[in-house]
């Protein structure tokens, strides 16, 4: 059981200087009670959080990335193929599938994916991943169940330990892992007090 007082008072002290904006509980209040819902432990929880926090510039907002993807090829009209150098061009739907939400979700097929998966048009409707409830349900529910990159939290998060530093896997590569592993060890201390 998390005590989300206890909680909000930690994470206050320690990421976010002091000080929270009720945007920034709510949102964080929302994937609580998305990552409980999945049944996420503990260390699962913190790392999702931490994820959100290094993901959204410390706003815990879902946001559309900045540069819009400019320099990268999901910036660009194409898919993700089977990977660089074969990425495949696409002219419908007439939108870019840059980084959007809590875990920058990026290129068409995932859009698809999670679209499906949640039983909503992300593909034609993008920006529905800038909505609070559903950016925590493909941020929460892509982190169980593999949707970026196929790695899991249960992969990294086992009753015999957790994998700090791979966990970042999840969602991209080796990027900013032990930056990540500070956020989440600052999240498992307010979850837990």
């Amino acid at each position: 059981m998390i005590n989300r007082a206890n909680f909000f008072a930690a994470i206050r002290a320690t990421l976010f200087g002091g000080s929270l904006s009720k945007e920034e509980v709510a949102n964080m209040e929302g994937i609580l009670d998305c990552a409980l819902e999945a049944a996420l432990p503990v260390q699962q929880i913190a790392y999702v959080l931490a994820t959100t926090f290094h993901e959204t510039a410390g706003t815990m907002r879902p946001l559309k990335e900045y540069g819009l993807g400019k320099g990268h090829d999901y910036g660009k009209m194409l898919d993700m193929g089977k990977g660089k150098g074969q990425r495949v061009p696409y002219t419908e739907p007439p939108h870019l599938f840059f980084g959007r939400g809590y875990v920058q979700l990026t290129w068409l097929s995932n859009y698809r994916g999670a679209g499906k998966k949640l039983g909503i048009d992300l593909v034609n409707h993008p920006d529905l991943a800038l909505n609070p409830a559903t950016a925590a349900q493909i941020l929460v529910r892509g982190m169980k169940e593999g949707w970026f990159t196929g790695k899991r939290l249960s992969e990294y998060f086992t009753t015999q330990g957790a994998d700090v530093l791979r966990a970042r896997r999840i969602v991209n590569g080796n990027d900013k892992a032990e930056l990540i592993a500070g956020y989440h060890a600052k999240f498992l201390f307010a979850l837990t007090c």
